[in-house]
C-alpha cells in the first residue's frame, strides 16, 4: 500500500504497516490444519494531495486501522475509485468498527465504489466525524452486519440521514446509534427491521435538534434495554412508537428524560411488567400534557412523572386549571371528563387509558383578523323591486391550535349610493358549521344569522357606510381544532317592504 503526497512523498509508516499487513495475511492464509487458504485481495493503494487535503482509495482490502494512517485523519474528502478494467471495488473489513473514526472528513465521493458486504460490524465506524453534514449510504450493503453501536457517535455535524436502504434484519445491537448527533434534524429508519435487536440504550440520547421521529415500523420484541434512549432530545415534540412491543423490557431509566419539549406520549402498546429500573423515566418531560399507557402498563414511582403545575402554559393557548392529572372517562378531546389523580397515583394505579392535563384560557389574550374588511355598495342606478345577492365574502380563517370562537370578527360595511327607498341586508353563512353571529356596531341590538338589518334610506347616502359586525357564535369553552377553515358569507339586499 503506497499514500503518496502530491504523488512524492511515500508514508513514513509503510514498512511498519506492510510487515503488519504481511503477518495477518499470512495467518488468515493458513487454515486450521496448517493448509493454506485462497489468498484475500491486496490491500488498497492511496494517494493523499496536501494542497486539497483529498484521500483517494483504490480497489482493494481495506485496513481496519484505516483512520489511523498517516494523513488519513487529516482528508477533508475522501474519494473511492473502481478498477477501470474491473469491478473490482475498495472493499470494507469484516469488522469495520471506528474505521472512519477520528476523522476530519467533509464528505465522501464513490460510495458506490465502497463494497461493504463483509462487513459485520460497523461499531463506532463514523466516530466524531464532526465535520460531516450529509453522507449517502445508499449503496450501503449491511446484510452481515450483527453491531451498529455508536455508529454515527458524535456525528455533531450531520443535519440529515437516510438509512431507509439499510438492511438491519442480523443487527442485534443498536445502541448509542446516534448518540449526539447534536445537530441532526430530520432522520429517515422507516424499513429498519429490528427484530434481532436486544439493546437500544442511548440511541437517540442528545440528539438536541430532532423535532419529530417516526419508529412505527420498529419491533422491539426482543429489546432489554432502552436506558436513557432518549436522554435530552431537548427539541423533540412527538416520537411514534405505536409498534413498541416490549414483553423483554427490563431497563427504561431516563428513557425520556430531558425531553422538555415532548407534548404527548402514547405508550399504549408498551409492556412494563418485566421492567426492574425505570428511574427517572419521565424526568423533565416538563411540555407533556398527554400520557396513553396500555393495559400491561406498570409503573414505579421513582419514574419522575410530575405533577400539573397550575397556570402552566400548555397547547398554546390554555394554562393549567388543576394540580391533577384527568383520567379520561367521557367526554370529548375538546372537553373531556374523567377522574382526577395524581402523578403517584398515575404510576401506580395500572390503568390503562388517557391521561390529560386540564386547562382553561386563563388571562390568554389572542389577536387576529378572519377577513379584511368586506364592501357591500348599491350603486345609484339600481333599485330593489326583488331580493337581490349583492356580494359574497370569503371568509378564511387559519389560527393556533384551539382558539376560542369569541371575537373572531368579520368586518363588514354596507352602504347606498342614493337610494330611495328603504332597504334591507340579510346574512347567510356556515357551511362548515360554525354559528355566526350578526349585529351593528352603532350600540344595536345583536342579531342571528339569516336575520336582517333595516337601513332607513332618505334618497341620499350614507355616508359614512352602515358598519356591520358578524362574529363566531360561541363560549370561551368552544374551541376549533388548528387548520385552514373557509366559509362563504353571501350578502343579500333587499328592500324593505319585500
Amino acid at each position: 500500500m503506497k499514500i503518496h503526497n502530491n504523488g512524492h512523498r511515500l508514508v513514513r509508516a509503510f514498512l511498519l504497516v506492510m510487515a503488519v499487513v504481511g503477518a495477518i495475511t499470512l495467518f488468515t492464509n493458513m487454515s486450521l490444519t496448517g493448509g493454506p487458504t485462497i489468498a484475500s485481495a491486496a490491500p488498497c493503494e492511496m494517494e493523499y494531495d496536501e494542497e486539497t487535503k483529498t484521500l483517494t482509495v483504490e480497489p482493494g482490502d481495506l485496513q481496519h486501522d484505516f483512520w489511523n494512517l498517516e494523513n488519513v485523519s487529516e482528508a477533508e474528502t475522501v474519494v473511492f475509485v473502481s478498477a477501470e478494467t474491473s469491478l473490482q471495488k475498495v472493499k470494507a473489513p469484516a469488522d469495520s468498527s471506528c474505521l472512519f473514526g477520528y476523522m476530519q472528513v467533509k464528505k465522501f465521493e464513490g460510495l458506490q465504489n465502497f463494497e461493504t458486504t463483509n462487513a459485520e460490524t460497523m461499531e463506532f465506524m463514523f466516530y466524531k466525524c464532526e465535520n460531516l453534514t450529509s453522507v449517502d449510504l445508499s449503496h450501503f450493503d449491511t446484510r452481515n452486519v450483527t453491531t451498529m453501536s455508536g455508529m454515527f457517535y458524535l456525528c455533531s455535524g450531520l443535519t440529515t440521514l437516510d438509512l431507509r436502504s439499510f438492511d438491519t434484519t442480523n443487527v442485534t445491537i443498536m445502541s448509542g446509534m446516534f448518540n449526539r448527533c447534536l445537530n441532526l434534524k430530520t432522520i429517515n429508519l422507516s424499513n429498519f427491521n429490528t427484530e434481532n435487536v436486544t439493546t437500544m440504550w442511548e440511541m437517540f440520547a442528545l440528539c438536541r435538534n430532532l423535532t419529530v421521529l417516526d419508529l412505527s415500523a420498529f419491533n422491539t420484541t426482543k429489546v432489554n434495554t432502552m436506558y436513557e434512549m432518549f436522554l435530552h432530545c431537548a427539541s423533540l415534540t412527538s416520537v411514534n412508537l405505536s409498534s413498541f412491543n416490549t414483553p423483554n423490557l427490563q431497563y427504561t431509566a431516563e428513557m425520556f428524560s430531558g425531553c422538555t419539549s415532548l407534548t404527548t406520549l402514547d405508550l399504549s402498546s408498551f409492556d412494563t411488567t418485566k421492567i426492574n429500573n425505570m428511574a427517572h423515566m419521565f424526568n423533565q418531560t416538563t411540555a407533556m400534557w398527554k400520557l396513553v399507557l396500555g393495559p400491561n402498563a406498570a409503573f414505579s414511582d421513582s419514574t419522575d412523572l410530575a405533577d400539573p403545575i397550575v397556570g402552566t402554559p400548555f397547547k398554546q393557548t390554555l394554562k393549567v386549571s388543576s394540580p391533577n392529572w384527568l383520567y379520561v372517562t367521557g367526554g370529548t378531546d375538546l372537553n373531556p371528563t374523567g377522574v382526577e389523580y395524581t402523578a403517584t397515583e398515575v404510576m401506580a394505579n395500572h390503568l390503562a387509558g388517557t391521561y390529560v392535563w386540564q386547562g382553561n384560557l386563563g388571562d390568554t389574550s389572542v389577536e387576529y383578523t378572519i377577513q379584511a374588511s368586506y364592501m357591500v355598495t348599491i350603486p345609484a342606478e339600481v333599485t330593489i323591486p326583488d331580493a337581490t345577492t349583492a356580494g359574497t365574502g370569503m371568509v378564511t380563517l387559519s389560527d393556533y391550535p384551539k382558539l376560542p370562537f369569541d371575537d373572531r370578527f368579520i368586518h363588514i360595511s354596507a352602504h347606498s349610493n342614493n337610494v330611495a327607498n328603504p332597504w334591507h341586508l340579510t346574512t347567510t353563512a356556515d357551511p362548515t358549521g360554525a354559528a355566526y353571529n350578526f349585529g351593528t356596531t352603532d350600540g344595536g341590538t345583536e342579531i342571528n344569522d339569516g336575520a336582517e338589518i333595516v337601513f332607513e334610506a332618505n334618497g341620499e347616502e350614507t355616508t359614512p357606510p352602515q358598519p356591520i359586525f358578524a362574529k363566531l357564535a360561541g363560549s370561551l369553552d368552544d374551541f376549533k381544532y388548528a387548520g385552514l377553515y373557509t366559509d362563504t358569507v353571501t350578502f343579500t339586499i333587499e328592500t324593505a317592504a319585500s
